[in-house]
């Protein structure tokens, strides 16, 4: 007997006449082996497509970026070449704003010279004015009388210009030289210039008499080389 006959014989058919129930379908074992050969086919066959679809793309990606590598490697050099102005660019604006700095310093001119005299008080002599880069050393002398607090009132003062920095102003000595035959009082004050001196001090420089100092300083900001 066949299989087929196997799957004929309804040993049930009696309860579920009773029962009033439906005899279950038979389906054949070819039908179902077909359909499982197509669901088992057609799994690998998705995969393949999916990995030739990526593998197509895969390529076609290499070959834009191969496409792109000269646009890449000639951005590189003007991106390189840009660098390079850039940094000269800078190096030139950092020597015009020395040589703007320079034209306009005031450390060594009239002008401060002039700030000096108006400053210091008439019972003290100044003799020696001593400039090294931003420091600065001032040797004088005084009558014995009353020197000590025209000292201070000349510390006071130099502390309110806007040459110097007011912080650094100090009085290193003040002694009594008694080897001449009328006493002296002797000082010696150190303090450092400002840093923005020539911009602090921009609108005194005519009245101070430093004109050519004052028109180079015009001349700068007007090209942008100082604030």
């Amino acid at each position: 007997m066949g299989v087929g006959a196997w799957l004929e014989i309804d040993l049930l058919r009696q309860r579920r006449e009773d029962y009033g129930q439906v005899r279950p379908q038979v389906v054949s074992t070819r039908s179902l082996l077909r359909r499982g050969a197509l669901i088992g086919i057609a799994l690998p066959a998705g995969l393949l497509l999916i990995c030739g679809w990526l593998l197509v793309r895969n390529q076609w990606l290499a070959a834009e970026a191969r496409s792109l590598l000269p646009a890449q490697q000639e951005y590189g050099d003007l991106e390189q070449r840009l660098q390079t102005t850039r940094t000269k660019l800078k190096q030139l604006d950092d020597q015009n704003q020395e040589i703007a700095k320079a034209l306009a310093d005031v450390r060594s001119s009239s002008a401060f010279l002039t700030e000096l005299q108006r400053r210091i008080p008439t019972r003290l002599q100044l003799d020696s004015v001593v400039v090294e880069g931003k420091g600065l050393t001032l040797l004088g002398e005084g009558d014995p009388e009353g020197g000590f607090k025209m000292v201070n009132a000349f510390l006071l003062s130099l502390k309110n210009s806007s040459f110097l920095d007011s912080s650094s102003v100090i009085l290193v000595d003040a002694v009594f030289d008694e080897r001449k035959q009328s006493p002296r009082l002797r000082y010696q004050v150190k303090a450092n210039f400002a840093s923005d001196a020539a911009e602090a001090s921009a609108g005194r420089l005519r009245q101070l008499g430093a004109n050519g100092v004052a028109l180079r300083v015009e001349l700068m900001r007007r090209l942008g080389l100082l604030p």
